[in-house]
């Protein structure tokens, strides 16, 4: 959806969000499960997530890639919107764009955790990302009005207080959503590559980010993850990918991209380091 000529993006400090989502366990999207898979155990590098789910390792770091275990696959259909990984790198989840959540392991198969209380739209195309808590307690699912939305991992938990996040009612542009290493807030990020700040838990001052990677008026960006070194990463899908710091690792804006691998035409919807 595109915004009215003069609308203005105004950032709202809530708790909790106005887009009405049915609750779901367990996805609800049929997948047909396809391992990709290679010989190593050992994690190096990101994961780059395509429309139809598929996952293909990004040898940045290393030039060793990771067997990645009963992923979801949807042929022909680009349906996939987010995928995050969990703190152990075992596994993550990928986010289809009903708000479905699909589990993937990652060196071995693993047994995926239990899901409660997540967001799920039938039939509407709006979940844009999904983000974990660095303590594996669950995460959180981005509509793409702004909107978080809490599910617990492993046991039914209290959605933590979330402050200053940004919300665009109407409006379908947000993109992605990353949780620091420390659980303390993360960003949204918007489809034009701007970074918005939410706290975690209490109120915290806003911490510096600057990927520079906006263009106004241009719905580019499509993802957003931390590393361990609290290092972001900016997903495009079109250019490929962007490495920035934040807070006290926040250099000048305007790195340079990094193209993404060729992935037989797919569309690139988000990563995850």
């Amino acid at each position: 959806m595109q915004p009215k000529a003069g609308l203005v993006a105004v950032l709202f400090a809530a708790t909790a969000f106005v887009v009405p989502a049915s609750r779901a366990t367990a996805a609800r999207l049929p997948a047909a499960r396809a391992a990709r898979s290679d010989s190593s155990t050992t994690w190096s590098g990101e994961l780059l997530l395509d429309g139809f789910g598929g996952l293909h390792h990004i040898d940045t770091f290393g030039p060793v890639p990771t067997a990645v275990f009963d992923g979801p696959s949807w042929p022909g259909w680009d349906i996939a919107r987010g995928v995050a990984l969990r703190a152990d790198h075992a596994g993550g989840f990928v986010l289809d764009g009903f708000g479905g959540l699909h589990w993937f392991s990652l060196g071995t198969r693993h047994r995926a955790p239990a899901v409660f209380g997540a967001a799920f739209w039938p039939g509407w195309d709006i979940a844009q990302g999904v983000a974990l808590m660095p303590d594996g307690s669950g995460g959180f699912t981005v509509d793409g009005f702004g909107g978080l939305h809490w599910f617990s991992l492993g046991a039914r938990r209290s959605a933590p207080a979330v402050y200053g996040a940004p919300f665009w009612p109407g409006w379908d542009i947000a993109r992605g959503v990353a949780i620091l290493p420390d659980g303390s807030g993360g960003f949204v990020l918007d489809g034009w590559g701007a970074v918005h700040w939410f706290s975690i838990g209490s109120r915290r001052p806003a911490m510096r980010a600057n990927p520079g990677a906006w263009r106004m008026g241009v719905d580019h960006a499509c993802g957003l993850a931390f590393d361990s070194t609290q290092s972001a990463v900016l997903f495009d899908a079109d250019s490929g990918y962007l490495g920035f710091g934040v807070g006290p690792n926040a250099g000048p804006p305007g790195a340079d991209w990094i193209a993404a691998p060729q992935i037989g035409g797919v569309p690139i919807r988000d990563g995850a380091a």
